[in-house]
């Protein structure tokens, strides 16, 4: 099982990942039906930090906030 610093890297680059996909999103004029496909990756990426930082976790907060936006 990995440690919890390795968990954190993990965490922070999907965090990254999801904010890539915001910024994109917000630039993005094409096709609505892709523009939902990034919501429904973005809100996957999300429930997948929350796991994530479960498993880092030290105490009941966890090593790691990502604000909701």
């Amino acid at each position: 099982m990995p440690d919890a610093k390795e968990w954190e890297k993990a965490g922070n680059n999907l965090v990254k990942t999801k904010n890539w996909l915001y910024q994109f999103y917000c630039d993005w004029s094409g096709d609505p039906s892709q523009n939902e496909e990034i919501q429904i990756i973005r809100w996957l990426l999300g429930n997948a930090i929350e796991k994530i930082d479960k498993l880092a976790k030290d105490d009941d907060k966890g090593w790691f906030h990502v604000p909701q936006e």
